[in-house]
C-alpha cells in the first residue's frame, strides 16, 4: 500500500502552520493548500463541464471545444472542413445545469446565425447538421464583451 501523506501537527496559535508528513519530505502548509485546490478545482470542472443533454447531434459523436467563449452576442456561418458553407445549420442553446433547450434554430441558408440578445450566464453552445457531429462550446454571456463571430467548421460524422 503507498504511503499516504497526513498531518502531523499544528505549530503557531492561529493554527497557520500544518505540515504533512512524508518519508522524505515536509510539505508546508502553503503548498498543501495549492495541491488541494488543484484537485478540488478539477473535481469541479469536470463535474460542470459534463456536457449539454438531449442537443440534436447529425453525425453519432459530440465534440465539445476547450476554450470557453465571452461576448455579449454571438453570431457567425457554419462550415465543413473543406469551408463550404452549410445551409440550414441547427444552432441550440442551452443554460448549464439544465436540460431544456433555450434555443433552437437553423441557420440560412449562406449558414449564418445570429444568436438572440440573451441574459448574464453559463451556456452550452451546442452546432450540427445532418451528417456532422455535433460541436458544443462553453458560452459565458457577459456584461462587456463584444460580438463575437464564430465559424464553426464541423466534422462529418462516423
Amino acid at each position: 500500500m503507498p504511503f499516504m501523506a497526513r498531518p502531523v501537527g499544528v505549530v503557531g496559535p492561529r493554527s497557520t502552520r500544518v505540515f504533512l508528513r512524508h518519508p522524505r519530505l515536509w510539505v508546508p502548509h502553503v503548498a498543501a493548500a495549492h495541491i488541494f485546490t488543484i484537485l478540488v478545482t478539477g473535481a469541479a470542472w469536470a463535474q460542470v463541464a459534463s456536457g449539454p443533454k438531449g442537443m440534436y447531434c447529425g453525425g453519432n459523436q459530440m465534440v465539445q471545444l476547450s476554450r470557453p467563449i465571452r461576448a455579449t452576442h454571438v453570431t457567425g456561418s457554419v462550415l465543413d472542413l473543406s469551408g463550404a458553407k452549410i445551409p440550414s445549420a441547427r444552432i441550440q442553446l442551452q443554460i448549464q445545469g439544465s436540460d431544456a433547450l433555450l434555443v433552437d434554430i437553423n441557420a440560412d441558408e449562406n449558414g449564418r446565425f445570429r444568436l438572440p440578445k440573451l441574459q448574464r450566464g453559463a451556456y452550452w453552445l451546442g452546432i450540427s447538421s445532418p451528417g456532422f457531429n455535433l460541436h458544443v462550446w462553453d458560452l459565458r454571456i457577459v456584461r462587456v464583451g463584444g460580438t463575437k463571430k464564430l465559424n464553426p467548421k464541423l466534422t462529418v460524422g462516423t
